[in-house]
């Protein structure tokens, strides 16, 4: 079932409804539970508007655990079988067969955006990865959907070492526009250069794991090249 206009409303409905309408009800309740003179008055019509705004923020709208869930469930499916079958791999697989995974929002004008509870920008587009360190090549698949409509892009791309140019780190620091507000993100990517500057970018953590494995692939491209 497609979950579209409750994912869009998660992006552009105001969260603070729900705490909205709940502050609203306890205020109306307390209102109530003293039941004199105007007060009472005024404590029916917040308890009511309060029950209103609570629904309206929670109702049709996903919840972030609910997006998390979403991504998990989407970003499978992402295998290497052919490596086992194909005869074309069968002296290309390492003694000690390596995958490396990549994930992470993309960061791009057009884009729904919102801040999540840990502070982190997220958006209505996810891209997730998965690279199988070959002996002689990168043999990377990718998939890249949208959370608020049907596009999906999936690719399968083999970069054999001797075509490899560099692996880079690429960190960004940029405002995104996104109805009435501007968010500052800070996207990181693993970009594979090859062919004549070709680039494959992988969505990564900003920390010291992606510069390690940066400079972990492209000595392996060097040392293959050099043998």
């Amino acid at each position: 079932m497609k979950n579209y206009k409750s994912n869009i409303n998660y992006f552009m409905k105001w969260e603070g409804l729900k705490t909205l309408g709940l502050g609203m009800m306890i205020v109306g309740f307390a209102c109530l539970w003293l039941g004199w003179g105007w007060t009472y008055l005024i404590g029916a019509v917040l308890m009511t508007a309060g029950v209103v705004v609570f629904l309206v923020g929670n109702i049709g709208r996903s919840t972030e655990e609910e997006i998390k869930a979403e991504i998990a469930r989407r970003s499978e499916g992402i295998e290497f079988s052919e490596v086992e079958k194909d005869r074309r791999f069968y002296k290309r697989i390492p003694a000690k067969p390596e995958i490396l995974e990549f994930s992470g929002f993309s960061m791009s004008e057009g884009l729904l955006l919102k801040k999540m509870k840990n502070g982190s920008i997220c958006s209505s587009e996810y891209r997730v990865a998965r690279v199988y360190l070959l002996t002689d090549a990168f043999y990377a698949k990718t998939k890249t959907f949208s959370l608020v409509s049907d596009a999906c892009d999936e690719e399968t791309l083999e970069i054999p070492f001797a075509s490899v140019e560099d692996v880079v780190v690429l960190r960004e620091s940029k405002s995104l526009p996104c109805g009435r507000k501007a968010f500052n993100v800070k996207p990181c990517h693993l970009a594979i250069v090859f062919d004549g500057a070709k680039r494959l970018f992988l969505p990564a953590v900003d920390d010291v794991y992606v510069d390690e494995i940066a400079a972990r692939m492209k000595k392996l491209a060097e040392t293959a090249k050099s043998e």
